[in-house]
């Protein structure tokens, strides 16, 4: 007997609860005991093996507290340069020292910038005032430095994500996939039972032929075998 992927029973289970929408099947399987419980328990079966993650997620090699700094850096350092050069050229030159060589990664640049500018705020003399007065005006206030420290603290000692173990995570699904396709066995059995017209075993996903049909059926019961053996005997 062929033994399915969780992907293939869960297209049979589908089938076969599709077909549940007809009355006539319905009405076969209700009075053997099959209510609007077992199917809603059906679908939740189906959605629960769905919902699996069988293969580990990849690990981003983007950092969000990176591309935030990245953001950061591109915004406020442009406003600051712009806001200072007519005006305070010497304070400009000070705020941006060592700032200017090529390629040098956020992190360091925002952290380097946020340390001037509280240098900055401590000093006392008319241009450095003035300096500070007109960069909070462009908005670069006291909140919006507290922010860049808070994404370079952030980049600094990024959140460890936690992987949930590869083994639990194979024992989970074969426990789901077990219950999904116990359930579809036992009102499989029940429906080919008691469902006579092909029809309506067909809409359940039961089509005579069907040789995904034949490699996944359960083995006949010996008084299945015994009853099909004496309708032979009854037509010679």
């Amino acid at each position: 007997m062929a033994t399915l992927a969780p992907a293939a029973k869960m297209r049979r289970v589908l089938e076969f609860l599709i077909g549940l929408r007809d009355d006539r099947v319905l009405a076969a399987l209700w009075t053997h005991g099959f209510t609007e419980r077992d199917r809603v328990q059906g679908w939740e079966l189906l959605r629960a093996l769905g919902m699996t993650q069988s293969v580990a997620p990849p690990i981003a090699t983007a950092s969000p507290a990176l591309d935030a700094l990245d953001e950061w850096r591109g915004h406020w350092l442009r406003v600051a340069r712009a806001s200072l050069a007519r005006d305070y050229p010497q304070v400009l030159a000070s705020v941006f020292a060592g700032l200017n060589k090529p390629n040098q990664p956020s992190l360091s640049v925002v952290g380097v910038f946020v340390q001037h500018l509280e240098k900055l705020e401590r000093a006392k003399d008319a241009a450095s005032r003035g300096a500070i007065a007109k960069l909070q005006k462009r908005g670069l206030t006291s909140e919006r430095v507290q922010e860049a420290k808070r994404l370079v603290d952030n980049a600094l000692h990024p959140a460890r994500v936690e992987m949930p173990d590869p083994e639990l995570r194979r024992i989970a699904i074969r426990k789901t996939e077990n219950e999904l396709w116990d359930y579809y066995l036992e009102w499989g059995q029940i429906a080919r039972a008691v469902i006579k017209d092909e029809r309506l075993l067909a809409l359940l996903g039961y089509r005579s032929g069907n040789a995904d049909e034949q490699s996944t059926r359960e083995p006949a019961e010996p008084l299945a075998d015994e009853a099909r053996q004496a309708r032979k005997q009854r037509r010679r």
